[in-house]
C-alpha cells in the first residue's frame, strides 16, 4: 500500500511538472494556431476567387468552342459525344482544339459517306453511328440487320411452302 501510494504521488508530481514544463509550449502553439487561422482566412478567400476566375475561363472557352463548332464543321450534331474536356485546360490552345475539331470532323465525314454505301441498311448504320461514333459497331449493325431480313425471308419462304404442302380443307 506505501509502495502504490508514493507512486501515485510520484507520478502525480511528474504531471504537475510537465504541466509546468509544457505550459509556454502551449501557450506558444495556441498563438500559432491563432495566427494560422488569421492567414487561413485571406488563402480561402483568394482560392474562391481562382476558382470562380478559372470556372468563367473554362465558360468562355466552352462557349467558343461551341462557336467553332457550330460554324465551321458539317457534323455539328457529332461534337456532344465528342467532346473532350480537356480541350477547356488552360494549357490547351485554341489552335489545338481547332486542330483536332477538325480532324474530327474529317474523320466523322469520311465515316459517314462509307456508311451512306450500305443501301439497304445505311439509314440504320448511320444512326447507330451517331449514337456510339463508332463506325465498326454501325457496320455490325447493318450485317446484323440483314442477318435478321435473311433468316425472316427463309422463315416465311418455309411458310409459304408448308402452305403450298397441306391439302386444302
Amino acid at each position: 500500500a506505501d509502495l502504490n501510494n508514493l507512486k501515485k504521488s510520484i507520478n502525480a508530481r511528474r504531471l504537475e511538472l510537465e504541466r509546468e514544463y509544457n505550459k509556454p509550449f502551449f501557450e506558444f502553439k495556441a498563438k500559432v494556431n491563432e495566427l494560422i487561422g488569421i492567414i487561413d482566412k485571406p488563402i480561402e478567400i483568394i482560392d474562391t476567387r481562382v476558382k470562380q476566375y478559372e470556372e468563367e475561363q473554362k465558360y468562355k472557352k466552352r462557349t467558343e468552342i461551341a462557336e467553332y463548332i457550330a460554324n465551321n464543321t458539317e457534323n455539328p450534331d457529332l461534337f456532344e459525344l465528342a467532346w473532350d474536356d480537356a480541350w477547356l485546360n488552360a494549357s490547351t490552345t485554341m489552335k489545338k482544339v481547332r486542330e483536332k475539331i477538325t480532324e474530327l470532323d474529317s474523320q466523322f465525314t469520311r465515316e459517314l459517306n462509307i456508311l451512306k454505301d450500305f443501301s439497304e441498311y445505311s439509314f440504320e448504320a448511320i444512326e447507330k453511328y451517331k449514337q456510339t461514333l463508332d463506325i465498326t459497331e454501325a457496320i455490325e449493325e447493318t450485317k446484323r440487320l440483314s442477318a435478321q431480313a435473311k433468316r425472316k425471308a427463309e422463315f416465311e419462304a418455309q411458310k409459304e411452302a408448308e402452305k403450298e404442302v397441306l391439302p386444302f380443307e
